[in-house]
Formats: C-alpha cells, sequence, structure tokens
C-alpha cells in the first residue's frame, strides 16, 4: 500500500536528482522534512507536444535558488520602510501572487518572485518579493486565518516572521516578464502556471530577459 510519504518521497527523489548536481544538496536540503505538497505540484504535463520542464517544481528547481534566512540588515529595512507609503488594507491575506505583484509595481526595489514555500510539513506554490536574496512576504499565513495588516508595524512583523519561520525557493522575474503573463488577468495569479498563456514558460523555458539578477545588491534610494 502507498502512503502519501511514499508518495512524496518518490517526487522528492525525483525532483533532486533532476537537476544539476552542483543544486543537488540545496534543494534535497529545501525539501526535507515535507510530508505534503499541493496537487498541482505533481501533476505531470500533457504528452502532446515537447514540455521543457516536466512539472512546476522541475522548473522551480532548475531555474531558481533557495532564499536566505538571514535577518534583514539596517539598510534592507529601511528599504523595507518604502512600503508605509502603501495601504496594507489593499493586501489581501493568503493572496501572494496578487499582493506581491501589486507591492513591485510600486516599490522598484522589491522584484517579483514566484517559486515554493516550504512551511511546517507542506508545500505549496506561492509569489513573494525578493530583497538582495532574501523572502519579503507579506502575504502568508501558515493558518490561512489571519487578519489584515492595518498598519505598517503589523505587515513588518509578519514579512519577519515569514522569512525567518518558512523556505523559500523561487525565480525572480522582471517587471516585463510579469506584466507579459498578466496581460489582461486583473493582475493576479502565477506567472509560472499561467494558464492563460498555455504554460509558455514550462513549454518553452525563460529568455535571459525575464529573470532577475539574484546577485545585484540593493541599496537605499538617497532621494
Amino acid at each position: 500500500m502507498t502512503t502519501i510519504i511514499d508518495f512524496v518521497d518518490a517526487h522528492r527523489n525525483r525532483w533532486t536528482k533532476a537537476v544539476p548536481s552542483a543544486k543537488q544538496p540545496e534543494v534535497a536540503t529545501f525539501l526535507s522534512g515535507v510530508l505534503d505538497m499541493v496537487d498541482g505540484l505533481v501533476l505531470p504535463r500533457p504528452s502532446s507536444g515537447i514540455w521543457r520542464y516536466a512539472s512546476i517544481p522541475h522548473f522551480i528547481f532548475s531555474e531558481g535558488k533557495a532564499f536566505s534566512s538571514e535577518p534583514f540588515t539596517d539598510d534592507e529595512m529601511r528599504i523595507l520602510r518604502s512600503l508605509q507609503g502603501l495601504d496594507p488594507r489593499g493586501l489581501v491575506p493568503a493572496m501572494g501572487f496578487r499582493n506581491s505583484h501589486l507591492i513591485s509595481r510600486n516599490v522598484p526595489e522589491l522584484r517579483y518572485a514566484e517559486g515554493l514555500i516550504s512551511y511546517h510539513d507542506c508545500l505549496a506554490l506561492h509569489g513573494w518579493l525578493e530583497l538582495n536574496g532574501k523572502a519579503v512576504d507579506v502575504s502568508f499565513s501558515p493558518e490561512f486565518d489571519e487578519e489584515p495588516c492595518r498598519t505598517f508595524a503589523q505587515m513588518r512583523h509578519r514579512i519577519i516572521r515569514n522569512q525567518q519561520a518558512f523556505r523559500y525557493y523561487g525565480v525572480v522575474f522582471t517587471g516585463a516578464e510579469v506584466a507579459r503573463h498578466l496581460l489582461g488577468r486583473k493582475g493576479d495569479g502565477s506567472v509560472i502556471d499561467c494558464g492563460a498563456c498555455n504554460h509558455s514558460i514550462l513549454r518553452r523555458g525563460l529568455s535571459t530577459m525575464a529573470v532577475g539578477d539574484h546577485s545585484a545588491q540593493v541599496r537605499p534610494c538617497t532621494r
């Protein structure tokens, strides 16, 4: 009899072996402890045609990276204070794609990222923001029952808690690539799992202009 643990182990091993050998330890570490996952992550792509990536995690682990859990520096906290100009009541709890799209358009220092979040013993597709290789996540609630942030202080608390408590593995996208996938979609939804564009990323991969530079260090604006 196949158990859920057997099921997850099979996919964990398949995903780990699918990436270059240099990245396999990083992927294995990220997937350690995962006992459950969103159904859509393990569904194979249709057999018709040639797909570059067999599934969403194959793409993420091949093209993405693990995000740092190092605490935010003073300079980075000054950048996060730019979120004070946004009305937190416009951010909807648990809607990571939507919220992160919105912020990345208004705060250029924070770039849109999408990938997998490992929380407790679960794995899910999620959207967040990137700052110097660290996840800035205003949306995720492990119990999916948190109230919306009403002040910047509440938003800052959630960002710091999520960055320290959960693990993130994903791809940073340029604004142009995000806009291309969201055209006509009311500014929300996944870029990677994009049915509206016939899953073009999984079918054909990314152009060099689609991925943000992970190594670029962002510093506070002096204006």
